[in-house]
């Protein structure tokens, strides 16, 4: 996230209260190079202009994020809410929803539920997607994710709530 006017003006006010010994332990402690400001004005310049380089490089270093939320939980009916996901965490959800759907089994399609044993969990890779459960758009299978794993997929009912779960967009999935 860049930096706010209302951030900026903290700065600005903070910037004024020092003294000149403090203007340039400030600077100094933040890694600031001030030896060529000409006055105080251009020193607090160049300490604001570099604060604000920083919080947009910052941002700019991030996985951007998608309005989808963290997924609910259909079982125990927890509502889809919390964090925005990234890029990868919809990506790792796609990788995982085209393994699946390539590999069904029979006992899951009749069913409607399949699950990882509960002794190979602790095995299955970690996606890094926040617990809860997903269902990628277009799709009748409600993946469940807990502690970064893929742990169970069941099909979506007609009584399903649909606030119990995140839908994820589709998106292009490199296999």
């Amino acid at each position: 996230m860049t930096m706010t006017n209302k951030q900026i003006e903290k700065l600005r006010a903070y910037l004024a209260k020092l003294d000149d010994d403090g203007l340039r332990k400030f600077a100094e402690d933040h890694q600031i190079d001030i030896a060529a400001a000409t006055s105080r004005e251009v020193a607090e310049t160049m300490i604001e202009r570099a604060a604000v380089k920083k919080a947009e490089e910052e941002a700019a270093a991030k996985p951007p994020r998608r309005p989808v939320n963290a997924g609910g939980n259909a079982k125990t009916g927890r509502r889809a809410i919390g964090n925005e996901l990234t890029d990868d965490q919809i990506g790792a959800i796609q990788k995982v929803w085209a393994w699946f759907s390539r590999n069904v089994p029979f006992a899951a399609q009749s069913s409607g539920v399949w699950e990882i044993d509960k002794d190979k969990r602790k095995d299955a890779e970690d996606h890094g997607v926040p617990d809860g459960d997903y269902r990628v758009l277009g799709v009748d299978w409600i993946l469940s994710f807990r502690g970064g794993r893929f742990i169970q997929a069941s099909k979506a009912r007609p009584d399903t709530r649909a606030d119990s779960y995140a839908n994820v967009p589709v998106q292009d999935a490199k296999l």
